[in-house]
């Protein structure tokens, strides 16, 4: 089964919860910016947004991002919350608005996602925009959504300060489970090689990481 210690640990941003403009913390949705973070640095590189932290309505800006995925190309798609849009940062390029809303594309094509107003988890087939509601009660303000390699579906739930796990071909109507707990506005999650948890927690201004218990 799949664990994780309880306690997690302040990989970036500021140990004291204070958000900050400097690349020395991490300052996405703020700064209406993505930074990217290599293993060991101290500091970030604005891939994505105005490096200054204007926020703007063109393709090449963003208003308060909250959420990123990246593909094994490295194209991001980056959910401009206020644009109310996903954007598409091809590898290399600036972006461009693609659809409406957020969520991720499972192994078989299929798009899941959140709707923190409905409090539901939508999955759409490829390229319809017809879906089945797989989650539609135990969330409070979903918002991010990640699979890992497993296959298994993490939501990101907001308003309980919580991630929510639900199995690999979870069906319609099925019951989360809580994997982790006591997070203060988190808004996305991702997973590295050894499948540690890393939670992008919004109201404390920083990433922290839940390592994976043996």
């Amino acid at each position: 089964s799949l664990r994780w210690n309880s306690t997690g640990e302040t990989v970036a941003g500021n140990n004291n919860g204070t958000a900050g403009s400097t690349a020395s913390e991490l300052t996405d949705n703020f700064n209406h910016r993505i930074q990217r973070w290599g293993p060991n640095d101290t500091s970030g590189t604005t891939v994505a947004g105005s490096a200054s932290g204007t926020l703007g309505w063109t393709a090449s800006l963003l208003n308060y991002p909250t959420s990123i995925y990246v593909d094994s190309s490295l194209n991001m798609y980056i959910f401009d919350m206020w644009n109310l849009r996903i954007l598409q940062w091809l590898n290399g390029a600036s972006g461009e608005s693609i659809i409406a809303g957020t969520g991720v594309q499972d192994a078989s094509g299929n798009i899941y996602a959140t709707s923190n107003t409905a409090n539901t988890v939508t999955r759409y087939p490829q390229g319809s925009t017809s879906g089945t509601v797989m989650v539609s009660s135990g969330l409070t303000y979903p918002w991010g959504l990640r699979f890992d390699t497993y296959g298994n579906l993490y939501v990101v739930d907001d308003g309980s300060g919580t991630i929510v796990m639900f199995c690999a071909g979870f069906t319609a109507g099925s019951v989360g489970t809580i994997v982790a707990s006591g997070l203060n506005q988190p808004l996305d999650v991702a997973f590295d090689s050894n499948m540690n948890m890393y939670v992008c927690e919004y109201g404390n201004n920083r990433i922290v990481k839940f390592t994976k218990v043996p």
